[in-house]
């Protein structure tokens, strides 16, 4: 037989558009905002006396579910059919071993939002939880966990006409918890939102993904959310020694009217800058998130590996400003670290220096003294890290390191 019950495309390439096309047609065609705003309006209307005046939209919005929840269900059908595996969603995730302390953490609001996992889908997913969130074929299998489609089917036929009846369903019989089928009615749209941002890359919106999408980031690189394997890429770039040396010439050049760089060029000073922003920048990422892939302790999936600049054999530092509880558990002192003041504070702080350093004009304003300390002391805990985990002597990351 040959029928579109039974079919399979030709090219492997077309099984994603073969499995997902229908609920991203259905998905894009009313639009995500517009069906969770239905959604909303039709489950005040089924549970209580008032109902929806005019029947042509509840028609719609019931039409619309009953699609997705029919193109959800033919795309379980046909995954299990082609024994299709979404490898990028079934990656490992783990607790964060570098994840700040909560006496460190902000109690701010903002900032206590932009902490939860969800927050990378910047508020459009509310209702899934965490790990269906990272899966959407998770999502849509707990979906018909309970109910089947013909199920969905019929008990839409009765949202429909409870909709524009001044009757509550849950009176009637036909649904005696209409809250909870709105909030899987209402996870099913979010996995169909999940499904369209997904498509285009197939792979997993990283933990810190929101982050790249307001000021916290800047001097970040957009191709990698992995903040270890920027720091790897970062740090290679100059022995620990070098670093420090560079940035207290530069600071001192910033601190000194009567001196200015003459470490080469501007443009040189310039790039120490921008290395030593997104240096402290991606320190700040590697804390945030209580979870992160697996792979990102993983240097075997980095872009562009390379091996740290050693300052020592045994990994250990030739002059430290670290105490040496932190030398041991380098992640403590970022975490204390980046505890005393925002990460914008830290850009507007190197931003000064850089001014300052460049001309011998003007004295520089009053800076807080803790700004030194606290970079210094970051860069080298970072040297740590990086050193630790991706030189040869590399310790194992799979437990607190």
């Amino acid at each position: 037989m040959n029928t579109e019950f039974n079919y399979t495309p030709d090219d492997k390439n077309d099984y994603v558009d073969y499995l997902v096309d229908d609920i991203r047609r259905v998905i894009n065609g009313y639009g995500f905002h517009t069906l969770k705003a239905g959604l909303h309006t039709l489950i005040r209307a089924v549970d209580s006396e008032v109902n929806v005046e005019n029947d042509l939209v509840v028609t719609k919005i019931i039409e619309t579910l009953v699609e997705l929840v029919e193109s959800s269900w033919q795309f379980l059908e046909r995954r299990n059919r082609l024994d299709y595996k979404f490898d990028s969603l079934n990656k490992a995730w783990i607790a964060n071993p570098f994840r700040q302390r909560p006496k460190h953490c902000s109690k701010d609001y903002q900032q206590l939002y932009l902490d939860s996992e969800l927050a990378r889908f910047s508020g459009n997913i509310q209702y899934l939880s965490k790990e269906e969130a990272r899966n959407f074929v998770l999502a849509i299998e707990n979906f018909f966990s309970d109910v089947g489609v013909i199920g969905w089917k019929k008990l839409l036929e009765k949202w429909h006409k409870y909709a524009t009846e001044n009757l509550r369903i849950s009176d009637e019989g036909w649904d005696r918890a209409p809250t909870e089928t709105f909030y899987q009615l209402i996870k099913l749209v979010e996995t169909g939102y999940l499904i369209e941002i997904w498509y285009y890359d197939q792979c997993q919106i990283p933990p810190n993904y929101h982050f790249y999408q307001t000021e916290n980031v800047v001097y970040s690189d957009v191709n990698c959310f992995n903040p270890l394997n920027n720091i790897n890429l970062l740090m290679s770039k100059y022995t620990l020694t070098d670093l420090m040396e560079l940035t207290e010439e530069w600071f001192g050049c910033a601190l000194e009217t009567t001196k200015s760089w003459d470490k080469g060029e501007a443009g040189k000073l310039i790039q120490l800058h921008d290395h030593v922003a997104a240096i402290i920048e991606n320190g700040w990422l590697l804390i945030q998130c209580d979870e992160i892939p697996a792979e990102w302790l993983n240097t075997d999936t980095y872009i562009d590996f390379m091996l740290p600049k050693l300052e020592k054999e045994d990994i250990g530092i030739v002059n430290t400003i670290l105490k040496s509880k932190y030398l041991k558990k380098p992640y403590l002192a970022l975490s204390e670290g980046y505890s005393k003041s925002k990460i914008s504070s830290f850009r507007t702080f190197l931003r000064e220096m850089l001014y300052y350093a460049l001309q011998t004009a003007a004295p520089l304003p009053h800076v807080e003294k803790h700004f030194f300390k606290i970079t210094y002391s970051i860069i080298e805990a970072l040297y740590l890290i990086n050193a630790k985990s991706c030189s040869k002597q590399n310790l194992s990351m799979s437990k607190e390191p």
